[in-house]
């Protein structure tokens, strides 16, 4: 197989006599697994995650349950990927539920995105204090294509023979995030005679849970040259919600600047160094935090119904690495600018349903990563 499929149709695995016999030349980067390690996390049934949902939202629409927060319909935020309150992609500068400043709302959420090679399930909650405060936890796991590995397996085995290192079999990545969100001023809904936004200040704690790929074997963060496997993501958001314009209707509208060191979100670790996985010497760069912009704006056509758009930049550090190129696809650890198209119901304040077209910018060994996107929001 030459290197040229990676990313395309895969290559059959190693026999397992093969690929026990390359053995003693990967070197095992510091960021790779190692004894001690965490073992892995026990597969996340997205079905049963589903219907503990469903359950809740069958709940919060029963009628003996008092309605949340004292926020009128469509002025509180979904949940975006990474847990905190916002849309789909990008935070915004809400605090999450319905809460006012005398009330402590919560959500729960369960998302799935989907393109094809690459499933991401995320399920997490947040809790909005006194509309000032927010602390919210989310878990992502990727599920990959093994046919992806496979195929990158197959070209390296091809280009560097016994000295190739040698993948682990398992390439699920899990990712933990812890959030927080501070008010700093404004008031987004309220203060509709003023034209200056609602700002928040954020922080997201990063944490990847690697499973150990084995003795003599490296896993896709460590390959692509990752530097560590946790990092702190700072981010600065305004946002404004416009009620009764234009035309009768709401808009709301976002952005921010973001620091950051994560590469794929965090998925692929965070901070570069030199990856040389043949022993040669190995060098850190790239690590300081980098800014990118994050934008995005939600019409509501009715109150209960929304259409929206955004767009989050993203680093592109990990391209370049020298054995990559060797294969002579070094674009597949490129990563672009993610968007997305966002639908948005909103039958009553306890439940939110949202669905996008999204474009992830570029996965690992994937640089076309579009598919579809499907949240469910409970308001407790």
């Amino acid at each position: 197989m030459t290197s040229s499929t990676i990313g395309a149709a895969a290559a059959p695995e190693p026999a397992s006599g093969e690929a026990t016999g390359r053995r003693g030349a990967a070197r095992t980067p510091p960021c790779a697994g190692r004894p001690g390690a965490d073992p892995g996390e026990r597969p996340v049934h997205g079905g049963a995650r589903l219907l503990i949902l469903l359950l809740g939202a069958v709940w919060a629409q029963s009628p003996v349950h008092a309605a949340p927060g004292s926020k009128p319909l469509a002025t509180a935020a979904l949940s975006q990927f990474e847990g905190a309150a916002g849309g789909g992609l990008v935070p915004w500068a809400l605090i999450a539920g319905y809460g006012s400043r005398e009330e402590v709302d919560a959500t729960a959420f369960a998302s799935r995105i989907d393109t094809g090679r690459y499933r991401l399930d995320v399920a997490g909650v947040a809790v909005g204090i006194h509309d000032r405060l927010e602390l919210s936890h989310a878990r992502q796991r990727l599920d990959t294509d093994p046919q992806l590995t496979a195929a990158l397996q197959s070209a390296l085995a091809e280009r560097f023979g016994d000295a190739a290192p040698l993948l682990g079999a398992d390439t699920r990545l899990t990712l933990d995030v812890v959030g927080a969100k501070l008010r700093l001023a404004g008031d987004a809904i309220g203060d509709q005679d003023s034209p200056w936004p609602q700002w928040t200040l954020g922080a997201q704690y990063k944490r990847l849970r690697r499973p150990d790929p084995g003795p003599g074997r490296i896993d896709l963060p460590a390959l692509a040259g990752a530097e560590d496997r946790s990092g702190v993501d700072l981010y600065l958001q305004a946002s404004k919600l416009f009620l009764g314009r234009p035309g009768g209707r709401n808009l709301l509208l976002s952005a921010g600047l973001r620091a950051s060191r994560a590469h794929a979100f965090g998925l692929l670790g965070f901070g570069r160094q030199r990856s040389d996985p043949f022993g040669a010497p190995r060098f850190s760069g790239g690590s300081a935090l980098a800014l990118r912009a994050e934008a995005g704006a939600v019409l509501f056509l009715r109150p209960d119904l929304a259409i929206g758009v955004e767009l989050r930049q993203r680093g592109n550090r990990l391209a370049g690495q020298d054995f990559i190129d060797a294969l002579g696809r070094g674009d597949v650890l490129a990563e672009r600018t993610a968007w997305d198209l966002l639908a948005v119901w909103l039958p009553s304040k306890r439940l939110a349903v949202s669905a996008a077209w999204i474009d992830l910018g570029g996965l690992p060994l994937q640089r076309s990563a579009h598919g579809a996107y499907l949240s469910l929001q409970v308001t407790l």
